[in-house]
């Protein structure tokens, strides 16, 4: 077994790594069995689970060396979250009095507040919803596309009208949506940012439900969604008004990004932030169900795995021009709310952070395998590049793995045009990827085993040690 060990390491060191930078499966394996065992319970935030995966993390990083890094001598910033849990829904539409059907099936409401009654709000067709123009939502209810023509995203307009004054948002989606599968969606429990101004009152329809209504008032739907393509379309009010009653379970509470530094030498130098999520699923089955826990073993134990690897070598060697910030983030499979919960309120000015890796499933790849960049950055790609010929691994050139661009806490940072990158294996065999995501994935079956791939996480680990060194001595990255 010496031997074979030392055979794997011989490429890495011909290509210039430091012995100390290679990182082995051994370090990585050991986190991982501990984050991912039944006693954490699938490491839920708000949870006995996710409190003990938080408590374990911050004593790593405290043997690894880091310091605090949260502010105040903390290890963590507390996330304020919101869970809303769906109990009743209840809905009417009326045209002069006199009621319009509309089928169960063709029509899922979910609440913001423990109790929320609109009775008698107007129902306007807004296109998009994307127009500041388009008529005035405050006091109605607004249905909008799903889907819009220019491709904006839903969950953006929907935010602004909510803003705008709109009491409720209904979306209509394609005729070809796997609407149950929404609907089972929506009446599941959701997490917020509690600073969050978005929360409202939302209901998804078929676009059958939305021609029912469209014709009791009178007109056509495929009318109104081709009018709705134009510029500036400003809306249809239908006439119809709309009484929609909701009770909503609010569960208030704060969870934790575990944050650790490595103090730079020139404090004008600015920072460099490397993330990966700590939380997972928690008790995803039924109870009596065999296996309730999800353990989130590749996701995302893996790459925090690899946080506290890179910090331990980065801790230990040289002191770097720039501060390295190491985050274990919360709730990112909650909508990357850990990594957004940061930047509202970071503790490193945002204009500091000169660049952001991100680590996410890593356990995936083999030894070997192309480096796929997530969030290709113009700055970031010279590094990149050179990272990954002193450790002798070639990069993947396609673009298919910025299919996970907005699924990872790198795309936060990047939406405030911080260069964010995540970097590894995995996603350069998509195929391969895909036998993950469609298989383990979310489930219970995503534990460690003895099968479990953790040469390519190494090889991910070792790059990440190289790569972090040379972006914080670097004199091309900024100030």
């Amino acid at each position: 077994m010496k031997s074979l060990c030392i055979v794997a390491l011989v490429p890495l060191i011909l290509a210039n790594a430091a012995p100390a930078d290679i990182v082995s499966e051994a370090e990585l394996r050991g986190p991982i069995s501990v984050l991912a065992s039944d006693a954490f319970e699938g490491r839920a935030p708000g949870t006995p689970g996710g409190d003990k995966a938080v408590s374990y993390i911050e004593d790593q990083f405290r043997l690894a060396g880091l310091a605090p890094g949260a502010g105040k001598g903390s290890w963590r910033q507390p996330i304020a979250l919101v869970d809303r849990t769906p109990l009743t829904a209840g809905y009417s539409f009326t045209l002069g009095g006199t009621p319009i059907p509309v089928e169960p099936e063709e029509f899922v409401l979910r609440g913001a507040a423990e109790r929320t009654e609109i009775d008698h709000a107007p129902l306007l067709f807004l296109g998009a919803g994307s127009n500041a123009r388009s008529l005035d939502p405050r006091g109605a209810v607004a249905m909008v596309l799903q889907e819009a023509p220019d491709g904006s995203d839903y969950r953006v307009r929907r935010d602004a009208l909510l803003r705008r004054g709109a009491r409720a948002v209904i979306a209509i989606t394609a005729a070809d949506f796997d609407f149950d599968a929404l609907a089972k969606a929506m009446r599941a429990t959701t997490t917020m940012l509690a600073t969050s101004d978005a929360a409202g009152p939302e209901g998804m329809m078929t676009l059958e439900g939305a021609s029912g209504l469209a014709f009791a008032a009178g007109k056509d739907i495929s009318a109104l969604i081709q009018d709705a393509a134009q510029p500036g379309y400003a809306g249809a009010a239908l006439g119809i008004d709309a009484d929609l009653h909701m009770g909503t379970d609010v569960r208030s509470y704060a969870s934790p990004n575990v944050i650790g530094e490595v103090a730079g030498s020139d404090p004008r130098a600015g920072a460099i932030l490397l993330t990966a999520h700590w939380d997972h699923l928690g008790l995803c089955r039924d109870e009596g169900a065999p296996d309730r826990i999800c353990n989130g073993a590749v996701d995302n134990a893996s790459g925090v795995a690899l946080l506290i690897a890179v910090a331990r070598r980065i801790a230990h060697g040289p002191r770097p021009r720039r501060s390295v910030y190491f985050m274990a983030t919360t709730a990112e499979e909650k909508g990357l709310l850990g990594a957004y919960g940061f930047i509202a309120d970071p503790v490193v000015p945002l204009s500091q952070i000169r660049a952001v890796l991100n680590v996410d499933t890593v356990a995936v790849a083999p030894r070997g395998a192309k480096i796929a960049v997530v969030g290709r950055s113009k700055l970031l790609a010279p590094f990149i590049a050179r990272a990954a010929r002193i450790v002798g691994r070639a990069i993947d050139r396609d673009d298919e793995a910025d299919t996970m661009l907005q699924r990872q806490d790198g795309w936060a940072f990047a939406r405030e045009d911080i260069p964010a990158a995540m970097i590894g294996g995995t996603f350069s065999d998509m195929d391969l990827a895909q036998k993950y995501l469609r298989g383990p994935y979310h489930g219970p079956d995503d534990a460690l085993t003895d099968r479990t791939e953790l040469g390519g996480a190494a090889e991910d680990a070792t790059l990440h040690v190289v790569l972090t060194r040379m972006l914080a001595n670097a004199k091309d990255l900024g100030p």
